[in-house]
């Protein structure tokens, strides 16, 4: 049975599988899926615990170490809207392939930089691959299991993803001290060349026994009730409210991830690794937080409820980080923990962009959401690298800026102030009882 990626016929080469699907393989294809989501996520946050190895050897400020983060995510955003289309059209294998051999060459460019600016291209390359992991393991489960499954499946897959953020610290600061940071860097780069090879030879869009009409209707997406749709959701306000709460909720995620270890490093006697795997707390906190917020907005029928809690704990949590200077490591861990745990409570934002549109606009709803996070997430790291060079007080270490504790504690004070931001907001953002209750274009 052909689908839009390609057949697998006898004739096909070697590496094709051959025609015959049983239960099992929808989780092998699955797992391969969630493996290129964990690969993404671990690229994502490994640069934050190379932070002195990579101002050290390209003689970076806290600024430009900063830049390397939005590299990433403008490519990721750019993706977010069209990716959709995109895997609809030419299917799951092909596109996640391609995607698969972006982060691996993004990350091989990497390690062989020698220059700040192939470092940037490095991390765009890298971001335009991963722009397609969740989205692509997600067309994936929707393909090869029963829509019953999706749910619980979707769960376990944005858990897999932050598992690979677990070990892009730790494990990583550990590979790093051991080996350096570019054979290190390589590595991972040879690991993303097997990866895309392992989807290529047996991903495949759809199992054998995939009903003809669902074969028939791929690939019929047209631009312009794709067109329609965006304009729909840009013409509505509440879509702007809730996407930018999401931005400030997201924001202090991606600039602790990214500044943590370095952070926890200038106020605690730590190791590198040490200091990596404090901050990697904060990844295991959304793993559990992420299922618990989900459970609750749909047992309570409220949208709304969740991100009451997640956005005061978060801030609660973020207080206590950045500011309770003098307490335990274990203290320390418990508060990078929850604050996982809370922030991902902000994740049935993305049930209300839904839920504010028609079904048919879903897929273009969730990739606006997602594109307006990820600007979040591009700005906030850059934006403290800003303030930790402005409040710099002139010392050097092994020919490498040195930030005290106290240039920490000023930089990341912007980030309680997005949450409060994100406070503020929340009354303004319509609640939809878990309802779907408009349609496009409706204010």
């Amino acid at each position: 049975m052909e689908t839009n990626s390609g057949n697998f016929s006898a004739d096909n080469t070697s590496c094709q599988a051959k025609n015959s699907y049983s239960p099992w393989m929808a989780w092998v294809v699955w797992s391969l899926g969630a493996l290129f989501f964990f690969y993404e996520f671990l690229l994502q946050i490994a640069p934050s615990v190379m932070s002195i190895d990579l101002r050290r050897d390209f003689a970076l400020t806290a600024t430009e170490f900063g830049l390397l983060t939005p590299f990433y995510f403008i490519a990721y955003a750019s993706m977010q809207l069209p990716g959709g289309v995109l895997l609809d059209r030419f299917g799951p294998r092909k596109l996640l392939t391609i995607a698969a051999g972006f982060c691996a060459v993004g990350t091989l460019i990497f390690g062989t930089a020698q220059h700040f600016i192939f470092l940037e291209l490095a991390r765009f390359i890298t971001g335009l691959g991963s722009a397609f992991a969740m989205l692509g393991a997600l067309v994936l489960v929707a393909n090869w299991f029963p829509t019953n499954r999706f749910a619980s499946l979707h769960g376990l897959t944005l858990t897999i993803g932050m598992l690979g953020a677990v070990f892009g610290a730790a494990p990583m600061s550990l590979m790093v001290d051991h080996f350096q940071w570019r054979p290190s860097v390589m590595t991972l780069g040879i690991v993303g060349v097997v990866i895309t090879v392992l989807i290529w030879c047996i991903v495949r869009d759809k199992p054998s026994y995939y009903v003809e009409n669902h074969r028939a209707q791929s690939g019929t997406v047209k631009i312009k009730d794709v067109l329609r749709a965006l304009v729909g959701i840009l013409k509505h306000k509440h879509s702007w409210i809730t996407a930018i709460y999401g931005i400030f909720m997201y924001a202090p995620t991606t600039a602790l991830a990214w500044w943590g270890p370095s952070f926890i490093l200038s106020n605690f006697n730590t190791s590198n690794a040490e200091a990596a795997g404090i901050n990697s707390l904060m990844f295991i906190g959304w793993c559990v937080g992420s299922p618990t917020f989900g459970g609750l907005s749909d047992w309570v029928g409220r949208r709304k409820v969740p991100l009451y809690i997640s956005s005061v704990g978060t801030l609660i949590c973020l207080l206590g980080i950045i500011y309770l200077s003098h307490v335990s490591l274990m203290l320390l861990g418990i508060l990078m923990f929850f604050f996982g745990f809370f922030t991902c409570g902000f994740v049935p934002a993305f049930s209300l962009l839904r839920e504010y549109h028609p079904p048919e606009a879903s897929g273009t709803a969730l990739g606006f959401m997602n594109m307006v996070n990820s600007l979040g997430g591009a700005i906030a790291p850059p934006a403290v690298g800003v303030i930790l060079d402005h409040v710099w007080d002139g010392q050097f270490a092994d020919g490498a800026r040195v930030y005290a504790s106290n240039n920490y504690h000023v930089a990341l004070t912007a980030l309680p102030a997005l949450v409060v931001m994100a406070i503020i907001i929340l009354p303004f953002i319509k609640e939809t009882y878990c309802q779907t209750t408009g349609h496009i274009g409706k204010k």
